[in-house]
C-alpha cells in the first residue's frame, strides 16, 4: 500500500514530454522484464506508471466523481497510509470483518513499511495525482477483497481485475505478461482464474471510488455483497485468528 510524498510540479498535458516519458518507460520496463526481483524495485514500476498512465488517472478521477461516495472522496481527500491506520484496533475485530482481514494480510505478509517509490517525474494535475496515490495505497485492500495472497499469480490476478475495471496500461501489461508466465506451468487453472477476475471486475462496483476506511467493521462477505464482488481466491476471511491478534502496540 504505497504512500507517495514527492515534489510538486505543474500539471502536464497528455502529450507533454512524450519523448522523455517514452524513454523512462522503456528504460524501467527493461529492468522489470529482464531482471529478477529484487533487482528491480517498486520505484521502477511507479516510474513506468507515471510515464504511461497519467491520462488514465485523469479519466479515473472524472469517473470517480460520478458516484456520491466518489464525489465525497474527491472533495475530502482523506489520507490513507500504513502509518495512518489504527492496526491495533483492526487486529481486535472479528476475523470475518473487513478490517481484521486487512490487518491479517498486512501483518502476516510483513507489509509494514511504505515502499520507496523514488522521485516523481511527472505531475498530471492535483486530482489525478491524489487518485494515483490512493490507488497505490489501497492496492493490497483489493487483494483482500478478492481473496488473494501475495504470490506472483495472485498479483497477476489483481492486475487482471484492475485492468478490467479501468484501462490502466501498466495493469494490462502485467496481466498479459504474467498470465503467459504463470500459465506456462498451470495453464488451465490460470485461465479459469483470469476469466473469474475479468467477470468479477466487470460486474462489481468501481473500487477506486470506495472509501475503504469506512467499512472496517463490516463483514467481508457483507462488503462483497454490497459491491457485487465475487472473490477469486480463498484467503479471506482467514480460517483462524492469527496467534498475535489482538496486538498491543508499545506506547511511543
Amino acid at each position: 500500500m504505497p504512500h507517495i510524498s514527492r515534489s510538486k510540479m505543474g500539471s502536464m498535458p497528455q502529450n507533454a514530454g512524450l519523448l522523455r516519458r517514452s524513454w523512462l518507460a522503456f528504460k524501467h520496463a527493461a529492468k522489470v522484464l529482464f531482471l529478477p526481483w529484487p533487482k528491480y524495485s517498486f520505484e521502477d514500476l511507479a516510474t513506468i506508471q507515471d510515464a504511461i498512465d497519467g491520462p488514465r488517472f485523469q479519466q479515473m478521477a472524472r469517473r470517480i466523481k460520478e458516484t456520491k461516495e466518489g464525489r465525497r472522496l474527491m472533495i475530502e481527500r482523506p489520507h490513507l497510509s500504513i502509518d495512518s491506520i489504527d492496526w491495533e484496533s483492526l487486529s481486535a475485530l472479528p476475523t470475518h470483518s473487513f478490517g481484521y482481514c486487512v490487518w491479517h494480510h498486512f501483518y502476516a505478509h510483513q507489509i509494514l513499511e511504505e515502499p520507496d517509490l523514488g522521485d516523481k517525474h511527472f505531475h498530471w494535475g492535483d486530482e489525478a495525482e491524489y487518485i494515483k496515490d490512493r490507488f497505490r495505497q489501497t492496492h493490497d485492500f483489493r487483494h483482500v477483497l478478492l481473496g488473494l495472497g501475495i504470490t506472483g499469480s495472485d498479483e497477476v490476478l489483481v492486475n487482471v481485475y484492475q485492468a478490467n475495471q479501468h484501462p490502466l496500461i501498466l495493469s494490462r501489461l502485467i496481466a498479459i505478461g504474467g498470465s503467459i508466465k504463470h500459465g506456462a506451468t498451470h495453464a488451465r487453472r490460470m485461465l479459469l482464474n483470469v476469466l473469474r477476475a475479468r467477470r468479477s471486475a466487470r460486474h462489481s462496483a468501481f473500487l477506486p471510488a470506495l472509501r475503504y476506511e469506512e467499512y472496517w467493521h463490516w463483514s467481508i462477505h457483507e462488503l462483497r455483497d454490497h459491491l457485487n464482488l465475487k472473490p477469486i481466491g480463498p484467503h479471506y476471511p482467514p480460517r483462524y485468528r492469527h496467534p498475535d491478534a489482538p496486538i498491543r502496540l508499545k506506547a511511543a
